[in-house]
C-alpha cells in the first residue's frame, strides 16, 4: 500500500496524459481515418481538460481530493 501512495505522489500530477493520449487517437480516427466516434473525442477532451485542470488548480472540486498524498493517513 505504501508503495502505491508514493505512486501517486510522485505521477498523480500528470494523470492527464493518458486521456489526452487517446483523445489525439480518436481525434486522428475522426478527421484523417473517417471512422471515429465523435462523442468518444469530445468526451475524452472533457476528461483530459478536466484532469489537467484538477492538477494545475485551475479546477477547483470540492469532492476530489487533491493529488497529492500524506505519508500519514492510512
Amino acid at each position: 500500500m505504501n508503495s502505491i501512495k508514493k505512486f501517486l505522489k510522485k505521477y498523480g500530477q500528470n494523470f492527464w496524459i493518458i486521456p489526452f493520449i487517446f483523445s489525439i487517437v480518436e481525434w486522428h480516427r475522426i478527421l484523417v481515418v473517417g471512422d471515429g466516434d465523435l462523442f468518444m473525442g469530445i468526451m475524452l477532451g472533457g476528461f483530459t481538460y478536466y484532469f489537467w485542470g484538477l492538477s494545475t488548480g485551475r479546477i477547483i472540486d470540492k469532492d476530489v481530493r487533491s493529488f497529492k498524498v500524506d505519508d500519514e493517513e492510512e
